[in-house]
């Protein structure tokens, strides 16, 4: 639609030729870098815990063994029963995809699979370019109808407001119940019967497009804005809209231990009752959230591929943030001190 009635005008005139080149240029590349994250997204799995009856922690040797960890009510570590193995923190089961993936984030219906270690930041980008397609195409499409309508594009008048409404507004409604009418009445009503005219030659399929892709890009500025709030404190959405208990195993050290690693695996540990759950428990600061999930190359944030970090980490362990230790503490010593 968008080449058929706004692209060859622009290149079947020699005046604007090189207009029409240009555009033709910037939809192409962003209508491949859409597909090539699409394809990537479709490619690469979230990740998912290795089918073990044997509990490990993460290869991190800074995150293993940990001071704290989320744990079950009774302090054990969390367990699938449909995949029957243990369950990995930030990880969770799919009951769409029938496995537990690995840091998930959400399930996806676009992409007919889960978002979640390996892939958050291929979707990310995914929705990002996407979203600057869209408003790509609702922008030139803009201007063709301003141009038409012989209105400054900038212009914020209340007669450029009016016209604009009378004409794209009260069309679309004026359709939508010539429809109505029509299969009420089981007669043919013209559809466009009614509809405001100011002898423009505007074709119909740009007032469709205008609507698409407003809609669609409101849509998505609204989950990119969300995934990178989440992705910024490190939370999934999953974390976000969770309102159940936490629990959490905190070990608790021996001043007369020289290791802080033979306290715990000494088994020295206190279960901590966390509610409402905290939503900042892997937060450790904007910058580092955002490497953790983009990666620390800066020239590799906008390429649809992995960060190169995911191939040596399993996601298995994730380091926790300041408040959340401060909160596990405060909650400790008040269990302590009814004690």
């Amino acid at each position: 639609m968008y080449e058929i009635c706004l692209l060859e005008p622009l290149l079947d005139q020699p005046r604007t030729r090189n207009t029409g080149m240009l555009l033709t240029f910037g939809t192409s590349s962003l209508w491949c870098l859409c597909m090539c994250c699409y394809v990537q997204i479709l490619r690469i799995a979230p990740g998912s815990p290795k089918k073990t009856n044997d509990y490990a922690f993460g290869k991190d040797d800074d995150l293993s063994p940990q001071l704290i960890s989320v744990c079950q009510e009774n302090g054990t570590p969390r367990f699938c029963k449909m995949c029957k193995t243990f369950k990995p923190e930030r990880s969770h089961h799919c009951r769409v995809c029938n496995t537990c993936v690995l840091k998930m984030d959400h399930h996806c219906s676009w992409i007919n699979g889960c978002v979640g270690y390996k892939n958050h930041k291929i979707f990310l980008l995914f929705l990002f370019y996407t979203m600057i397609y869209v408003v790509w195409l609702f922008y030139n499409s803009m201007c063709l109808v301003l141009e038409t309508v012989n209105v400054k594009p900038y212009s914020t008048s209340l007669k450029f407001i009016w016209t604009m409404y009378k004409v794209y507004f009260v069309t679309l409604w004026k359709i939508l119940w010539n429809m109505w009418q029509s299969a009420w009445t089981r007669s043919w009503v013209p559809l466009l019967t009614g509809t405001p005219t100011l002898n423009m030659s505007i074709k119909f399929q740009i007032i469709i497009m205008l609507y698409l892709t407003f809609l669609f890009g409101v849509f998505l500025f609204g989950l990119t804005v969300i995934q990178l709030y989440l992705i910024l404190h490190n939370r999934t959405t999953l974390e976000h809209i969770a309102t159940h208990e936490q629990y959490i195993q905190l070990s608790i050290l021996n001043t007369n231990t020289a290791n802080i690693n033979d306290d715990i695996k000494q088994n020295n540990s206190e279960v901590i009752c966390l509610f409402p759950p905290e939503k900042r428990l892997y937060d450790i600061g904007l910058w580092n959230n955002w490497k953790l999930v983009m990666g620390n190359q800066w020239y590799l944030w906008l390429v649809p591929i992995q960060p190169p970090h995911l191939f040596n980490n399993d996601g298995y362990a994730f380091p926790y943030g300041d408040q959340a230790y401060r909160r596990i503490f405060k909650e400790a010593s008040s269990t302590s001190s009814l004690q």
